[in-house]
């Protein structure tokens, strides 16, 4: 995903660990629908936090400028010929603004899956997956270029 525009882009960045967080309840989604769920309605309310606080920055940012083009004007008000231009607001954030988190904390640890090198931990894979299992319980994951390397060094140590 390529954001062009500078406010969306440092709202959004890191925005694929979101992604990859919401493939990876779908793709697990059998093994408990309530927390599958939870956790996608989590995933989007961080999303919705970050478009609805960034846009509200935007537009305190128009108002800002159109603000002075106003008063740079001393005879005719460029809000009477152009209103659609200058009729703004600006509502807050809807949380108190922090410097923006590119970690996503607010979704917290999303994997779940035992060590692989932990003690009766095995693992099988296919061309897209690997398959985790512990004792009665299998976790699936994508086989993400991270998690390839890891196991080519597994298989090597």
């Amino acid at each position: 995903m390529i954001l062009k525009h500078g406010w969306l882009r440092s709202a959004f960045q890191g925005i694929e660990r979101v992604l990859h967080i919401a493939r990876m309840v779908d793709m697990n989604i059998d093994e408990n629908l309530s927390d599958s769920l939870e956790r996608m309605e989590q995933i989007r309310d961080a999303i919705t936090k970050r478009w609805v606080n960034a846009h509200r920055q935007q537009q305190r940012s128009a108002f800002a400028i159109a603000a002075c083009i106003g008063s740079m004007s001393h005879s005719e008000d460029p809000a009477d010929s152009y209103p659609d231009a200058f009729e703004l607001n600006t509502p807050e954030p809807l949380e108190h603004e922090t410097a923006i988190n590119y970690g996503w904390l607010e979704l917290g640890n999303a994997d779940n899956a035992p060590e692989l090198t932990a003690a009766g931990v095995t693992y099988t894979e296919d061309d897209l997956r690997i398959y985790i299992h512990e004792g009665d319980r299998t976790v699936v994951r994508l086989k993400t270029p991270s998690l390839v390397r890891r196991l080519r060094f597994l298989k090597v140590a």
